[in-house]
């Protein structure tokens, strides 16, 4: 290809960035807005046109897709920890070179016109109206899909639990785990872990509460 139109590789690689995130988004189950990762879209077009720079060292080219995943991962998902950072860079950087695998074996099996593979960054000639038609139908189905597959299988694990001390009764709403095991070791009955502000004004007397130990993951401890 010949000609590369500066605008149309900086659009079309924000869009591969936005689907990109998303992808990282569910696959680590990070917290974020979508506002968040459309702004870290567009940090991504930006910064793809450095590789339209003859950069032939590997290192280096290593080293700035390092660069910038940790850039977009801070902006798409904030900085709370190390390991959460880690994580969601990672499953960026393994995201984007599936996806760029896919194009490169997409590029040079059919050999389309208009296409072009850049230091694993992708071009199509393509109308950038086309590709904000092309955003929003995607945006559509998942925003679907959400709305008909992932609310209904939350809701079949959501319980109503009602917990009655005295004559005072408080309803809850609690998440079925079955990971979740912990019993009291005295009686052998199920524990339900709720945040306390979720209680307000209701607490039981001193001769009603039992300390309980407990093992997990994470370490030992009492609650």
């Amino acid at each position: 290809m010949k000609v590369i139109y500066i605008d149309v590789f900086i659009f079309v690689n924000m869009f591969e960035d936005f689907l990109l995130l998303i992808c990282v988004k569910r696959i680590s189950r990070a917290k974020t807005t979508n506002a968040r990762i459309v702004l870290a879209s567009v940090a991504g077009g930006i910064i793809s046109v450095i590789s339209l720079a003859e950069i032939n060292s590997f290192a280096v080219n290593l080293l700035l897709t390092c660069i910038g995943s940790g850039l977009l991962t801070v902006i798409a998902f904030r900085y709370t920890d190390m390991k959460s950072f880690i994580k969601n860079a990672l499953t960026l950087v393994v995201v984007s070179f599936l996806f760029s695998g896919a194009m490169i074996f997409f590029y040079l099996t059919l050999k389309p016109s208009g296409m072009a593979v850049i230091n694993n960054h992708v071009y199509f000639n393509i109308s950038p109206v086309l590709l904000v038609i092309l955003t929003i139908v995607i945006y559509g189905v998942l925003f679907l899909y959400n709305r008909f597959f992932k609310n209904r299988s939350s809701s079949a694990v959501l319980r109503d639990v009602t917990i009655y001390y005295s004559d005072t009764e408080l309803s809850l709403k609690c998440k079925s785990d079955t990971g979740m095991n912990l019993k009291e070791p005295f009686s052998g009955s199920k524990v339900i872990v709720a945040d306390k502000k979720l209680f307000g004004n209701f607490h039981p007397d001193e001769k009603s509460r039992r300390i309980i130990p407990f093992s997990s993951l994470g370490g030992n401890g009492i609650i």
